[in-house]
């Protein structure tokens, strides 16, 4: 544990000591080489700080997302404007148009947290393009309000996608968190395998236990369903029992979607050698 907390601090420092905007370090592709894009929207700049930190760790296009009629200057005026927006459902259109979406494999979605959800702008973008196939991966910042909602709205507005576990950060620790945002990036597979060939991942809330061998997966806890999917998005295997048979499947880097008793969705990368 302590090594492994070294070399990440360690990386942490060799891809950037500081946010700025140097372009020197060269950037990891993706596990499996896939098309990875890095959107981000942001009022204060605290998001956008986290984007750049993704862009230039993970190899990926980077776009910032505006709409058609800026938000308010005061923050009270934006906080009002905002409440009445999510309260009405409203999506504000947006200026910037993403060439080439199919192309992408991976998806990064950056915001900050707008009264304790995902902000309009950001819901404009999730029902405009289709993500059918494709690994969406949530970050927000936010100045207390947790990331859980917001990462509940994203998996609802992409039932035809991956969504990996979110990232939250706290706006007051943007600037010293290179660190957590590498964890989190080996933890949900992006920076590729950790070599184990058996990884088991606890979900604090469902206490869901997750472990894959050479011939088989399986999941301690409750749920409903378990859904298998390869790095393409394609559906591998579903089940209602707590074991499923993998021997048959080539060795590489999945994911396991968790249909939780509570009707909340558990995405898990495992890893088969």
């Amino acid at each position: 544990m302590k090594k492994r907390k070294y070399l990440l601090s360690l990386l942490a420092i060799i891809v950037s000591t500081t946010y700025s905007n140097s372009e020197t370090t060269e950037a990891t592709p993706p596990v499996g080489n896939q098309k990875a894009l890095v959107v981000y929207f942001t009022r204060t700049g605290n998001t956008k700080q986290v984007a750049d930190f993704i862009h230039k760790t993970i190899e990926s296009d980077r776009v910032e997302l505006k709409t058609v009629e800026p938000y308010p200057e005061s923050y009270n005026e934006l906080l009002t404007q905002a409440q009445q927006e999510i309260n009405s459902g409203y999506s504000p259109p947006l200026s910037t148009t993403i060439e080439n979406m199919e192309s992408y494999d991976i998806v990064f979605v950056g915001y900050p947290i707008w009264h304790g959800t995902t902000p309009p702008p950001i819901v404009t973008f999730l029902t405009e393009y289709d993500f059918s196939g494709k690994i969406v991966v949530p970050f927000c910042t936010s100045a207390s309000s947790s990331g859980s909602s917001s990462f509940q709205k994203v998996q609802q507005l992409c039932l035809q996608s991956t969504v990996l576990d979110g990232l939250w950060l706290m706006s007051s620790s943007v600037e010293s968190s290179q660190t957590r945002i590498l964890e989190w990036l080996n933890r949900i597979g992006i920076l590729g395998d950790n070599g184990t060939g058996i990884e088991t991942v606890v979900d604090t809330k469902n206490t869901h236990s997750v472990s894959i061998t050479e011939s088989y997966l399986h999941v301690s806890g409750d749920f409903n369903r378990l859904t298998l999917i390869n790095m393409n998005g394609a559906e591998i295997s579903r089940t209602k029992e707590k074991t499923m048979p993998v021997g048959n499947l080539p060795a590489g880097i999945y994911f396991l979607k968790i249909d939780t008793k509570n009707n909340a969705m558990v995405t898990k990368k495992v890893i088969k050698k």
